[in-house]
C-alpha cells in the first residue's frame, strides 16, 4: 500500500471537505468571470462607462476567485501541518493570522464590489432621468410646434 502524502483521519477530515468545496466553488468563480470577461470584449455597444464598471467588477470578482482558491489550500494545509506548529507555535499564530487577512480581504473586496455598484447605478440612473428630461422636452417642443402650425392652417 502506498503511503497518501497527506494524513486523513476524523480530525483532519472537516478540514479536507472545506478545502475540496472552497477549490470547487473558486474554480467556478474563475471560470465565470474568465467567461464574463470573453463576453464583456465582445460586445462593441457597450459605452465607456459601463465597460469600465464591468472591467472592474470582473477583475475584482476574479480576485475574490484566486484568494478563495488560495484559502482553499491553506485550510487543509494548516490542518497537516499540525505537527510542525506543535515544535513551531508562532509559525502556528503567523500562518493562520495570513489565513485570515485573506478572509479579511476577500471581505474587503466583496463590500469594495458592493459599493461600486451602488454608487455605478445612482449614476447610470441619474444619466437615464437626465435623458428622459431631454426627450420629454423634444416631445413637448414637437408638440409645441405641431399646435404652432396648426394654428396658422386654422387662420388662413
Amino acid at each position: 500500500m502506498i503511503p497518501l502524502p497527506i494524513r486523513i483521519d476524523v480530525e483532519t477530515l472537516p478540514a479536507l471537505l472545506v478545502g475540496a468545496f472552497l477549490l470547487c466553488a473558486a474554480t467556478v468563480q474563475i471560470l465565470r468571470q474568465w467567461w464574463a470577461h470573453r463576453q464583456l470584449d465582445l460586445n462593441p455597444k457597450m459605452d465607456e462607462a459601463a465597460y469600465t464598471h464591468m472591467d472592474r467588477q470582473i477583475r475584482s470578482r476574479l480576485i475574490v476567485g484566486v484568494l478563495l482558491f488560495a484559502l482553499g489550500i491553506a485550510i487543509p494545509l494548516g490542518d497537516q501541518l499540525d505537527f510542525f506548529f506543535r515544535a513551531h507555535p508562532s509559525l502556528f499564530f503567523v500562518y493562520w493570522i495570513a489565513v485570515l487577512l485573506v478572509v479579511f480581504g476577500m471581505v474587503i473586496l466583496a463590500l469594495t464590489d458592493a459599493a461600486m455598484t451602488v454608487a455605478y447605478a445612482r449614476v447610470s440612473q441619474l444619466r437615464l432621468r437626465k435623458e428622459r428630461q431631454q426627450i420629454e422636452d423634444e416631445i413637448r417642443r414637437y408638440r409645441a410646434s405641431k399646435n404652432g402650425s396648426a394654428d396658422r392652417e386654422v387662420e388662413s
